[in-house]
């Protein structure tokens, strides 16, 4: 068995991209997931392959994966891309990491029944939920979500 499989009319490159894989010796990381990591790497172009502790087999690409390459694989993006995002405009004299951090202090703690009862994020539930899917109600999700907050220096279609 080939650990190699490139999708159709792609070529290997020479020598593969660099893996590195993110993850503490509790991780538990599937070897296939890591196979896959290195068949990506193993793609023209590409340069470096991170592997985040969430990492996992997808179809036919790791998910919980970084890569960066000259070359755009379109089978690479998966179907999470854009994952969640969305862009609110707001106004800051300065940004500050550690100070905006202090604003936004329980992002992966889910909401309470109690304690949040009045929370917004409760009207979505409307019947029974499943045991275990409520854990994440009111965060940005598990494994590789974070919360990103980036400056637009110029906008080129406003009216888009």
């Amino acid at each position: 068995m080939s650990l190699h499989a490139s999708p159709p009319g792609s070529l290997p490159a020479s020598a593969p991209a660099t893996v590195t894989v993110f993850a503490s010796p509790e991780s538990w990381i599937e070897s296939d997931a890591l196979r896959q990591c290195q068949q990506v790497a193993a793609l023209d172009g590409m340069t470096h392959v991170a592997g985040m502790p969430d990492l996992h087999p997808g179809k036919g690409a790791p998910i919980g994966a970084a890569m960066s390459s000259t070359v755009l694989y379109p089978f690479l993006v998966g179907s999470d891309i854009g994952c969640g995002i969305a862009v609110f405009p707001i106004k800051l004299k300065r940004a500050v990491p550690e100070k905006l951090a202090t604003r936004f202090p329980d992002l992966d703690q889910p909401l309470d029944p109690e304690r949040d009862a009045d929370d917004p994020a409760w009207t979505v539930v409307a019947a029974d939920i499943p045991a275990g899917h409520l854990d994440g109600l009111g965060t940005v999700g598990r494994g590789n979500h974070f919360v990103e907050l980036a400056r637009v220096g110029t906008v080129f279609e406003p009216d888009h």
